[in-house]
This record gives C-alpha cells, sequence and structure tokens, in this order.
C-alpha cells in the first residue's frame, strides 16, 4: 500500500492523464477519504 506525505494510504487510483494522476486515499488521522491530485512537473516548469 502506498503512502503519501506519512498520512494518506492510497486506496485506488481514479485517472491518470499525462503529468498528473488522481487519487483515492484515507487520511489516517481523520480516517476520512480524501481526493488527491498528483501533479508532475518537467525540468523546464518555472
Amino acid at each position: 500500500m502506498e503512502i503519501l506525505a506519512e498520512r494518506y494510504q492510497i486506496q485506488q487510483q481514479l485517472g491518470k492523464k499525462a503529468g498528473r494522476r488522481t487519487l483515492l486515499a484515507r487520511d489516517s488521522l481523520t480516517q476520512e477519504m480524501v481526493i488527491i491530485k498528483v501533479l508532475s512537473f518537467g525540468s523546464d516548469f518555472e
């Protein structure tokens, strides 16, 4: 199980496009389900 920021336990991937992923995760502090969008920027991003 993947954990982001030592807090969010990834449950499933909801979507994936070039440079971004949308994930469903459980917040380990509140136990609430949250949606996280992960953006990937190239080396030329300012």
